[in-house]
């Protein structure tokens, strides 16, 4: 569940369909959204699928450290 502004998070979120998004303050979807997931094994599942998807497409281990290898080498003297 990401609750806040619109960001690249979000974006990822719903693109890949990783899981909720809700806006700051939208207290009316906020609690639909979470009964609603709550209540529903194939949302879940396909929340959970796509949050693997998004992890094995953008933040693995060695994506992850491939990315910080090349900002450090960006401040090597």
């Amino acid at each position: 569940i990401y609750i806040g502004p619109k960001s690249d998070i979000s974006d990822l979120i719903t693109e890949f369909k990783a899981g909720l998004v809700i806006r700051n303050n939208d207290i009316n979807h906020s609690a639909s959204a979470i009964i609603e997931t709550s209540y529903s094994k194939e949302l879940l599942k396909n929340y959970r699928l796509g949050a693997l998807t998004l992890y094995d497409s953008l933040m693995n281990k060695d994506i992850g450290l491939k990315k910080y290898s090349q900002i450090i080498s960006n401040y090597k003297t």
